[in-house]
């Protein structure tokens, strides 16, 4: 199921880092870090997620908590998306306004 997870959050980016690195009494340091497929989502879309526990731990629960994160991260793309969309049909209908007005002023 690691991979199915991992493969629903790559479908929304461009690629996916996954770092392991080892801590203090046994415990273990994941971070998956998305790369977002446009340069203007950089921001919004590469947030890590980074969870440490034991190896006990992670087996228990990394793959429910990679679901979690991956359902959020497609959800938060998906409104930036939408959002875009509503910013890009606002300007054009003010410009067509800004055109109307400009040459009714002109007549």
């Amino acid at each position: 199921m690691f991979f199915q997870e991992l493969k629903l959050l790559l479908d929304g980016c461009a690629a996916i880092a996954v770092t392991l690195s080892s801590g203090r009494d046994g415990a273990i340091t994941v971070t998956v870090r998305p790369t977002p497929k446009e340069a203007k989502d950089v921001e919004a879309l590469s947030t890590p997620l980074v969870l440490t526990g034991t190896a006990m731990e992670l087996d228990e629960q990394f793959v429910g908590l990679l679901k979690s994160y991956a359902e959020e991260h497609k959800s938060l793309a998906e409104q930036l998306e939408a959002t875009r969309s509503i910013l890009e049909a606002a300007k054009k209908d003010a410009n067509k306004k800004a055109e109307k007005a400009i040459s009714k002023g002109a007549q």
